[in-house]
């Protein structure tokens, strides 16, 4: 889905298996699904995760029982659940994160992804380890 307003970014979503909320038909339940978050050329977003519960009037989505995600530069993180809100393509995590990338790893007791995965924030007891370039200069 395109969506309008953020810099040309795009959302494309699959699940193993969706069906309605028979109480709620503005939700539908999804198992095994991953989101792919592009904002051509910026850092791309992925997001796997074991279940979800999609809000279609408020176009949030409730991700929970383990989330992967990944940027295209090469981060990758876990938590055990997550808030995507996609109008604004922000995915909220108030439980533990871990993590690791290029140049070291993180964990800390929540975060926030803004603008498709392009700003990561981490905030509650948070731990950081750099490593140090392989790139020596003479």
């Amino acid at each position: 889905r395109h969506r309008p307003g953020l810099s040309d970014l795009t959302l494309e979503l699959t699940a193993a298996s969706a069906y309605l909320d028979p109480i709620r038909p503005d939700r539908v339940h999804l198992d095994q699904l991953a989101g792919d978050l592009d904002s051509s050329g910026r850092r791309d977003f992925r997001i796997v995760a074991v279940s979800g519960i999609y809000d279609r009037n408020k176009e949030k989505l409730e991700l929970s029982g383990g989330i992967e995600l990944t940027t295209s530069d090469g981060y990758r993180f876990e938590t055990p659940s997550a808030s995507v809100d996609l109008d604004r393509a922000r995915v909220v995590g108030r439980e533990p994160i871990a993590g690791a990338g290029p140049n070291g790893t993180l964990a800390a007791e929540r975060f926030e992804f803004e603008d498709g995965g392009e700003i990561l924030r981490f905030n509650g007891r948070v731990r950081v380890t750099l490593q140090a370039s392989s790139d020596v200069r003479s």
